[in-house]
């Protein structure tokens, strides 16, 4: 008797946390191992999804190895992937003489770069990770375009920005080029204005270019499409702490006190070309997760946990037209849900406090599920 009791007693809370699920709506993701022709060469290195060429994927692929104290800090070469093939079409060396460079971005023909445009000649033949930090902290750390085969140096920054991170990225247009410099990571518990600077290119004309900045308070990783601007804020539980949670917004890029709040407690990632889907984070049952959310609708669905997200790249696939995660061994692809049923403001949106138990017991189930497939 006893067994029986225990037994319905199981299967009553497996039944409750698959249902739970079904209320919830996962969004469907589709899982396409990368080549091994591909994973042979991010082997040991640092690399990662830098945009597109047409339809070709991206990623920038640094210098040498594992190093000491992490992976070596310049680009050296770019590979070309074709998704669809599972091939690696081309690779170009991207080394320029007297300057070096740490990061970049592309889409198609306008390449943004980020690193330092002129280097000391003494310096030229060193790597990042050979100078020790007095040499390393040059100047000024500069961000230069490359348009229809020229060259522009758009922004510098001093490198002694300790108190500031500047986010920089390419339009889903291909041509607009966002920078923007707010407070650090660290120090977010203080409020202090964000400067984004947009700059707006000629597609004809590679030396025709216009720069527009704007002053928004707090606004994190701005994006824009068209006309408008999507931006993440944070929300203070209490002033001066550093406990808060996430808002997202949209606004006019002419005026920010047209401001529509799309969400509340979503971390936003990207946001999809035409500006109706986003990616964000949030919390559930005490793991983070990736969402998708409708602009349109206000509503949102969630997208199962992908863990250990410090080894992830989001993207939005050019080639197959919806949201994707970059893993070091997979490209991971999320379907955008039939109908979104998740409210993304107010009461059906806020945090939910849970339990260790209730965490590990909806997070056993659901993997229960995933693996039996």
């Amino acid at each position: 008797m006893k067994k029986n009791i225990l037994f319905i007693g199981v299967c009553w809370c497996l039944l409750y946390d698959l249902n739970a699920q079904d209320s919830l709506g996962f969004a469907k993701k589709k899982i396409e191992p990368k080549s091994d022709e591909l994973l042979q060469l991010q082997k040991d290195r640092y690399y990662n999804i830098i945009g597109y060429d047409d339809d070709k994927l991206i990623y920038q692929m640094n210098i040498g190895g594992k190093k000491d104290f992490g992976y070596s800090a310049e680009a050296e070469f770019k590979i070309y992937y074709d998704e669809k093939r599972k091939v690696v079409t081309d690779s170009i060396y991207i080394k320029r003489e007297g300057r070096k460079i740490l990061q970049v971005r592309q889409y198609d023909e306008l390449i943004l770069y980020h690193g330092f445009y002129n280097v000391p000649q003494k310096f030229e033949s060193k790597l990042i990770d050979e100078l020790d930090r007095g040499q390393y902290l040059l100047d000024y750390q500069d961000f230069w375009i490359e348009y229809l085969n020229k060259e522009y140096k758009i922004k510098s920054y001093s490198a002694h920005y300790y108190d500031k991170d500047v986010n920089y990225d390419i339009s889903s247009s291909g041509i607009k080029v966002i920078l923007s410099t707010y407070v650090n990571e660290y120090l977010r518990s203080t409020k202090a204005d964000s400067v984004i600077t947009i700059i707006s290119f000629n597609e004809s004309k590679s030396n025709d270019f216009s720069k527009q900045e704007i002053v928004c308070e707090e606004c994190i990783k701005p994006q824009v499409v068209d006309q408008a601007l999507f931006y993440g804020q944070k929300y203070h539980y209490l002033p001066g702490a550093d406990a808060y949670d996430w808002k997202i917004y949209k606004a006019p890029v002419t005026n920010l006190l047209q401001d529509e709040l799309l969400a509340e407690y979503i971390e936003l990632v990207l946001v999809s070309p035409d500006g109706k889907y986003i990616l964000g984070k949030k919390y559930l049952y005490g793991r983070l997760c990736y969402v998708i959310l409708s602009t349109d609708l206000k509503k949102f669905q969630y997208v199962a946990t992908i863990e250990d997200f410090k080894k992830h790249t989001p993207f939005y696939s050019k080639k197959n037209e919806k949201f994707a995660i970059d893993t070091p061994k997979n490209i991971v692809y999320v379907e955008f849900p039939d109908e979104f049923t998740i409210n993304s403001t107010g009461i059906d949106a806020n945090k939910k406090n849970t339990s260790t138990e209730e965490n590990d017991q909806f997070w056993k189930s659901y993997n229960f599920l995933e693996n039996s497939n």
